[in-house]
């Protein structure tokens, strides 16, 4: 008598993104909630007082957070000022091991990216979010230590936003 197995079925790994595209349940497991009731639940975590630069009794890290699908779409970033090579690498940190830079440019008041990543766009791809090109688009400013002014200082960059839009070309990206 022969016996056969059946190979149990094989499953794609689940992949945990630390940032832009991220699942809810995996951003909220890797960020704090900011709960100090002057923000709208699920905009903005890691609050951080190192970041305050006029007494403000309350700083995120990590603001203006929106959501698409149940999954993060765009995000901005705070952070002491550092120079542009820094924050570089902490916005590069927030996307997966497979990005690439497309293009890079400095405008007079902030420096812009575009990324792309085979991670993302087999991620998010699919509608309901149809990000076929997993495209992230970067925004490097220093304003939160330019006194409200739109500046960008590459020795002192405080600022980054990030979303899932599609600039192929530099020429094509949007005015800071």
């Amino acid at each position: 008598m022969t016996s056969t197995s059946t190979p149990a079925a094989e499953t794609a790994p689940v992949e945990h993104l630390p940032g832009i595209g991220a699942t809810r349940a995996d951003w909220n497991a890797s960020h704090v909630m900011d709960t100090h009731g002057t923000t709208v639940p699920g905009c903005c975590f890691n609050p951080t007082p190192a970041l305050a630069t006029g007494g403000e009794p309350n700083v995120d890290a990590y603001y203006v957070v929106n959501y698409d699908a149940n999954r993060v779409i765009s995000y901005s970033m705070r952070f002491v000022p550092a120079p542009i090579g820094t924050v570089n690498a902490h916005v590069l940190a927030e996307l997966p091991a497979d990005t690439q830079m497309l293009w890079t440019r400095t405008l007079g008041t902030c420096r812009q990216s575009e990324f792309t990543s085979p991670t993302l766009a087999r991620l998010l791809g699919p509608p309901p979010i149809g990000d076929t090109t997993g495209s992230v688009f970067v925004e490097f400013d220093s304003d939160e230590h330019g006194g409200g002014q739109s500046i960008y200082d590459p020795a002192r960059v405080d600022t980054a936003l990030l979303s899932l839009d599609s600039y192929p070309k530099a020429s094509d990206g949007p005015e800071c």
